[in-house]
């Protein structure tokens, strides 16, 4: 792994995957819960993770036409394409 940081890694493999939704527990052999948290936080504050909810997180892209809106009857974020 040499002298990448964790959020480098946590980049790395989301890049690497075919999905866009996302799990913390995805990323636990990378490091310690709170570790991968504050690295997933990072991308979302730089832009390249949505959070849904405080483990599921969404590739962002501009070109997809993301947006997270409140579901009412779950009572969670939920994630919908508008198109």
């Amino acid at each position: 792994m040499g002298t990448e940081n964790l959020k480098t890694r946590v980049l790395k493999r989301i890049n690497r995957k075919r999905g866009d939704v996302f799990l913390r527990e995805d990323f636990r052999d990378l490091g310690g819960y709170d570790q991968v948290g504050r690295a997933l936080r990072g991308l979302v504050r730089d832009g390249k993770l949505l959070q849904a909810t405080a483990n599921r997180f969404r590739r962002s892209s501009a070109d997809t036409g993301v947006h997270l809106v409140k579901d009412q009857r779950a009572g969670d974020m939920a994630l919908l394409v508008l198109g």
